[in-house]
């Protein structure tokens, strides 16, 4: 009997790729993990060590599984990336040459789910940001997903894209480079002093186990040419994030503010209106920010222990 769903992951063993796979096999998928040759292979899924770039490797494996999901992880997701040359090749040219090959080659794909980011708002000011909000990124890496999104939709009349824009959300096995790992990571060993810069900046939290729920919901959802915030609606500053910490460990620590560690175009205030995550795919209760920091902070623990 044919496998009805089908999916292909790309960026599978990066931070959020687990999680997703994990979810779509939970609902029945196939799964097919596109991995970086330097990565073994996954667990529980097909994996394949293709070269993204290679677009006849790229249309043979597409060719080959048929998949009726298609779900983009693969691309640069830390801001502070360096170069800008592999930040504009990988976000934008990258995923452009996944565009070109499923239109030639997947027949019967249902759905193409393209993380972009909240970041292509910029600094919208002291106002939850809509998908109808103009794109104005401040940094590049807003850029390079502006320009991605600028690319996909000259593909919405022939791919069944969905375009989403998640805003942080966090887990366990982030990377440190990321703040609220790098925060956790310190209460986690016990430090009584931390580094950091701006603590005034609020920024809207979720959990990567909600966060990719909304992926597959989204995927299933009978909508096409779309674009989606992934948030929770509620900011956080990370002042508050330390108090929850505290909270969660049992102890204090003095914070130094470290002005190198304050961009020179931090963005204030970032946070989503989830409403049309919602009108699509209804309202569920979601995990809330200190039930991951706990999350987090217990496996944190454990690993140092």
């Amino acid at each position: 009997m044919a496998v009805e769903k089908r999916a292909i992951v790309t960026g599978a063993a990066g931070f959020t790729g687990p999680y997703l796979c994990a979810e779509l096999i939970r609902r029945g998928y196939e799964v097919n993990a596109i991995v970086h040759k330097s990565h073994g292979a996954l667990t529980d899924v097909a994996t394949h060590a293709v070269d993204l770039n290679d677009a006849d490797a790229m249309q043979n494996l597409l060719r080959d599984v048929d998949p009726t999901h298609i779900f983009h992880l693969a691309g640069i997701s830390f801001a502070a990336h360096g170069d800008l040359s592999e930040l504009y090749s990988v976000n934008v040219i990258l995923a452009e040459k996944l565009l070109q090959a499923a239109q030639k080659v997947c027949g019967r794909l249902e759905k193409l789910v393209l993380p972009s980011s909240a970041t292509v708002y910029g600094a919208p000011g002291e106002k939850r940001c809509v998908e109808t909000d103009p794109l104005q990124p401040v940094d590049h890496y807003g850029g390079s997903k502006a320009a991605l999104e600028c690319i996909a939709r000259g593909y919405f009349s022939a791919l069944p894209i969905v375009v989403i824009r998640p805003f942080n959300y966090a887990g366990v096995g982030q990377n440190d480079r990321f703040l609220l790992p790098k925060i956790v990571g310190r209460f986690a060993e016990g430090a009584r002093q931390i580094e950091l810069g701006n603590l005034e900046v609020t920024r809207d939290f979720s959990d990567v186990r909600d966060v990719v729920i909304d992926y597959v919901d989204l995927a299933e959802a009978s909508i096409s040419g779309d674009v989606v915030n992934i948030c929770s609606g509620d900011g956080a500053t990370i002042a508050t994030i330390l108090g929850h910490l505290e909270r969660i460990s049992g102890f204090s620590v003095d914070v130094q503010v470290n002005r190198n560690f304050v961009r020179a175009r931090d963005i204030p205030f970032l946070v989503g209106d989830p409403s049309h995550l919602r009108e699509i795919c209804g309202t569920r209760e979601r995990i809330a920010l200190p039930e991951t920091l706990t999350w987090m902070y217990e496996a944190m623990a454990r690993a140092i222990a």
